[in-house]
């Protein structure tokens, strides 16, 4: 814009106002590129649409097996996962892997029971092969349809 002294003498000399000069405006700025997530932060994102997880405990999580051949219950680890928690999203999360988990050994351990599950054959009866190939020709025919 120009100053006031150069306005005033247009008018009186009946001129045209000189014209507004303005300012270019300043380049804008690229948004800085965040840095790249670890590998458990990128899974953890695509996984839940989080990056956030602190972990709270190791669970075991344990599986009564009834053997349909000899009629022992086996109990069985059926999975171990480590319980996470998202406090943004009030939200927690099992997962089977312990990477990037600090101090693994210091979380405590929860064991959690499954429902009982019934097997053909549990170990012991596998190795006998007792009764084996029975077990497995009934298991078989529950599958089949009726028709």
């Amino acid at each position: 814009m120009s100053d006031l002294a150069s306005i005033i003498a247009a008018l009186r000399d009946g001129k045209p106002l000189p014209p507004k000069t303005r300012a270019k405006p300043a380049p804008k700025a690229k948004p800085a590129t965040p840095p790249p997530l670890s590998v458990a932060k990128a899974y953890a994102q695509k996984r839940t649409g989080y990056v956030t997880w602190k972990a709270l405990a190791k669970i075991v999580e344990i599986q009564p097996q009834e053997c349909s051949c000899c009629g022992t219950t086996t109990e069985a680890v059926r999975g171990e996962y480590y319980k996470l928690e998202n406090g943004q999203a009030h939200a927690v999360w099992l997962r089977p892997e312990g990477y990037e988990i600090e101090a693994q050994e210091a979380l405590p351990i929860e064991i959690t029971w499954a429902e009982p599950r019934t097997v053909s054959a549990c170990a012991s009866c596998a190795r006998s092969g007792a009764d084996l190939l029975f077990t497995i020709e009934t298991a078989r025919n529950q599958f089949e349809l009726p028709f």
